[in-house]
């Protein structure tokens, strides 16, 4: 893979969840209460449908200037990727982010602060980022 270091930062991401899940005696499988007697395939299987519609909307929202804006800036941050990189980067990035967010720090600071500082963290402090981060905002709302 061209970008190792971003594969790196997941791999770490998801080593610090797991320290967490066990200073904090925390699952980092954590399910809400209404999930449990769903099975781990239809949770998969859930995910996946779940972000093909991300995606899709992502495609809808694209006609839209600010959104297609957004779009471009994102591409700027992503150095040059063929297929299998792009595969890898999702996997890892969709791992490590449900392991952290969803898995441990819903269960240590709640889902309003857990979902905010998704949010934060995908905008980066960056200004032209400011959409992405509101996005994730919504996003960790959503998948919380």
């Amino acid at each position: 893979m061209k970008n190792a270091g971003i594969l790196l930062f997941y791999g770490l991401l998801s080593l610090v969840a797991f320290i967490l899940s066990h200073l904090f005696h925390l699952s980092p499988w954590h399910l809400p209460p209404w999930w449990h007697g769903i099975s781990l395939i239809e949770v998969v299987l859930l995910g996946i449908a779940l972000g093909t519609m991300v995606i899709f909307a992502g495609h809808f929202l694209d006609r839209f200037a600010p959104f297609a804006r957004l779009n471009a800036i994102i591409l700027r941050y992503l150095p040059d990727m063929n297929f299998g990189d792009i595969v890898v980067l999702s996997v890892a990035s969709a791992v490590a982010e449900e392991l952290m967010f969803r898995g441990c720090l819903i269960q240590l600071l709640g889902l309003h602060a857990s979902s905010f500082l998704f949010g934060f963290l995908h905008y980066g402090g960056k200004r032209p980022l400011l959409l992405w981060g509101l996005l994730g905002w919504g996003v960790g709302y959503l998948l919380g």
